[in-house]
């Protein structure tokens, strides 16, 4: 046990990125870890379960009220004959998105008590929606719908979700 410049060490902590990692992005990463273990009962149908598990994550990270979907989504049977649909709202998503991530933004603000101070900048993360693009189509043109069970098609619409969201990015 090293007391010696105590105090200067603690400054630094303080003033180092590491500092903050600790306490949002640990906090996020229980969150992770919790809403994962939430997938599971979302598979086995037992709502109460899921619900328990989403507030204690919420309870770690805000941002894991975006679990509460996960539910629906999941259970949801999206099938090729939706893509009529699908495609265009992707598309009004995609193009929107500014205007629809100001209205998502000052929505959840009012939830949160403006805690979240968001605004959407250009990453370049196209390389991402690409890629998720690639597994969406495949997943709707190559994989038969006839041997699909409840997880495959679960997990089609959350990745159908999922790119909807990168959209955002």
């Amino acid at each position: 046990q090293d007391k010696r410049h105590s105090i200067i060490k603690l400054a630094l902590f303080i003033n180092m990125a590491t500092f903050i990692m600790f306490f949002s992005g640990l906090r996020q990463s229980i969150a992770i870890a919790i809403g994962t273990i939430s997938y599971e009962y979302v598979k086995k149908r037992k709502l109460l379960s899921f619900i328990i598990l989403v507030l204690i994550a919420i309870g770690f990270h805000h941002s894991a009220f975006i679990l509460i979907l996960l539910y629906p989504l999941y259970h949801f049977r999206l099938k090729k004959k939706h893509l009529i649909f699908l495609i265009p709202g992707m598309g009004v998503i995609y193009v929107l998105n500014k205007q629809i991530f100001g209205i998502m933004t000052s929505f959840f603000d009012g939830i949160f008590g403006g805690i979240y101070d968001a605004e959407i900048t250009s990453t370049g993360a196209y390389s991402t929606l690409i890629l998720f693009g690639m597994f969406l189509v495949f997943s709707f043109i190559v994989v038969d719908e006839k041997q699909c069970n409840e997880e495959i098609f679960g997990l089609r619409n959350i990745l159908v979700f999922a790119t909807m969201l990168q959209f955002f990015v």
